[in-house]
Formats: structure tokens, sequence, C-alpha cells
């Protein structure tokens, strides 16, 4: 703004006498360069800044050998709840399935299996609950899977040993139980970071 202003001054002083390239702005060149500096900023800038990394305890497999020692007739079906809160607006979470490894880094997935919510991107994956993958302070996202045992690592499940990675403080809980006896043989657990 002050060379716009300080240009009109010039040219009012040297009426006749100023060169060309004082009279056109300077603004067209900086519109040309302006675009490529975004595009470089985009490519440098982190798409994801993990603030906390879980791992979901307790696979369902230990467990049912936890539960064989306390009743032998526990089955291999097991009711799998992990639950995640959201404490800030525009929380983002990448949950990184175990069936088909890890991420090698957690913040540029590359799997077909990892999902990455609340970046309001709905091809990679929109967070339980949302319409537009956007997540509010508070939000409640459950993840319920019918686990049956042996796993079979070709089947996505949300269950015991997947991993994720939040952009901001988040409260997850984790609870299963097999269908037989029921939930009167079960375990539940604060998820720590």
């Amino acid at each position: 703004m002050y060379m716009r202003s300080f240009l009109r001054w010039l040219r009012g002083r040297f009426v006749g006498i100023a060169p060309k390239t004082l009279r056109r702005p300077f603004r067209k060149r900086s519109r040309v360069f302006r675009p490529e500096v975004a595009k470089l900023e985009d490519r440098l800038a982190p798409s994801f800044t993990p603030v906390q990394t879980y791992f979901v305890p307790v696979p369902e497999q230990d467990l049912r050998n936890a539960f064989l020692t306390l009743y032998p007739g526990t089955g291999t079906q097991f009711q799998s709840v992990i639950s995640i809160v959201t404490t800030g607006n525009n929380t983002q979470i990448v949950y990184d399935h175990w069936e088909d490894g890890y991420e090698a880094n957690i913040t540029s997935p590359v799997q077909p299996s990892t999902l990455i919510w609340g970046d309001g991107n709905l091809s990679n994956g929109i967070a339980p609950g949302t319409t537009l993958d956007l997540m509010p302070a508070g939000h409640v996202i459950p993840l319920q899977n019918l686990v049956s045992l042996p796993r079979n690592p070709s089947t996505i499940l949300f269950d015991g040993a997947d991993r994720f990675a939040t952009s901001q403080a988040v409260s997850v809980t984790r609870a299963a139980w097999a269908t037989s006896p029921g939930s009167v043989l079960g375990h539940a657990v604060d998820v720590y970071d």
C-alpha cells in the first residue's frame, strides 16, 4: 500500500519525466509470484502434527486367554468397544489398523486402510457421527465391532492393537467382553498416551 502511494506521489512530481516502469504498478508482478510461493508453502507445511499417539490395549486373543483361566466356557466372539472423545474443536485423528501393518510415518499415511478423520476431506475417511468430517469439542467417536477368534488379518476391524494419533488431546476408553458368557465377564480400561 505504501508503495502505491509513493508511486502516485512520484508520478505527480515528475510528470512526463518518470520512466515507464514507475508508471506501472508493481502489483501485476507480485500477483504472478504469489501463487508460486503459496504452492511451495503447501508442500513444505506438514499436513498433520500429532500431539498424542495411542495403541489400543489388550488384543482380543490375549483377553480370551485371560478369561479362559476365569471361565473355561469363554466363547470365541468378542464385542469390542473403543470410545474416543475430542477435547478441542477441529481435532484430527489418523487411525491406523494393525491388520496390514503399521504406517511407517503416521503423519503421512499411505495405506488404504488408514483413516484420517477431522480434516474435512471425505475421501480419506469420515469421522463416525459426522457428515462433513469436522469434529467439535466433546464429539464422541464410538468404534464397535464383533471380533471372531482366531483373527483373520484380511478382515479390517476396530480392535485391540490398532494405533491412532491425534492433533489435540482426546479421552480414550476401551472395553471388550465375550458374547458367551456375556458382559458379566468383561474388561474395560482408560487409555493414556
